[in-house]
């Protein structure tokens, strides 16, 4: 899947997103989710990015075993390691980021693992595993950066969605995120996904501290997914 992002008027980046062939973690049978994150020429200007994000989750239980970082930025790197260990029930933590102004700064956690939790890129991914429905709100527990997160993603609607590809039946999503327990209302996202069995993420709009930014669908490389006939809605 690959997206173009736009802020206001300005072409923002492309961002992809990728299920790769499964690999084994030990003896475990693994998805490997792969997403990435590059901003345009212009964009460049203001805040250049250039992010690389791995995730790699058990089929079976859909707990994660590990996720990994990769970012290098107009200012700053920055590296970032998650392990989940569910033998001795812990989730060590790893970061270093190195700033222009800054400098160096790197951090380690040991934290209880409680079964269940998520990384905050797989979570995007078990979103779409569920029975979605209209009126429901599904509730997904995230360890990202050494924070425990809870977001809860509310299906508001059904809404046809007209896209470069065609016309898509789609279910609109608004997450909700809290941190530790703080309702955050500042991250004022909405999320379209296909009305079908698969929830492909179709747009994506998140407010920012100036503006929206808005992600559309321009690529779909999934030979056993059926694209809608250019102007018509998906059928059920």
């Amino acid at each position: 899947m690959t997206y173009a992002f736009s802020w206001f008027s300005i072409k923002a980046g492309i961002v992809t997103l990728e299920v790769r062939p499964f690999v084994y973690v030990g003896d475990r049978k693994a998805y490997h989710f792969v997403g990435t994150v590059k901003s345009s020429a212009a964009m460049d200007l203001v805040h250049s990015i250039d992010d690389w994000i791995e995730s790699y989750v058990d089929i079976e239980t859909f707990y994660p075993f590990k996720s990994a970082l990769h970012g290098i930025e107009t200012d700053r790197l920055r590296e970032g390691l998650v392990f989940f260990d569910y033998k001795n029930k812990k989730i060590e933590y790893w970061m270093k980021r190195v700033h222009l102004k800054k400098g160096e700064k790197e951090k380690r956690l040991t934290d209880v693992l409680v079964p269940g939790v998520l990384d905050m890129f797989s979570s995007a991914f078990f979103l779409r595993a569920q029975k979605l429905e209209v009126g429901k709100t599904y509730h997904t527990d995230i360890y990202n950066e050494g924070k425990r997160i809870t977001v809860d993603a509310e299906v508001l609607r059904k809404e046809k969605l007209e896209t470069g590809l065609g016309t898509f039946d789609t279910l609109v999503i608004r997450p909700i995120t809290r941190f530790e327990g703080i309702l955050q209302t500042s991250g004022d996202s909405t999320i379209w996904l296909t009305d079908d069995e698969r929830h492909l993420v179709l747009q994506v709009e998140t407010k920012i501290k100036i503006g929206y930014l808005m992600g559309k669908v321009i690529k779909i490389e999934d030979p056993e997914y059926q694209l809608p006939t250019q102007g018509s809605p998906t059928q059920p």
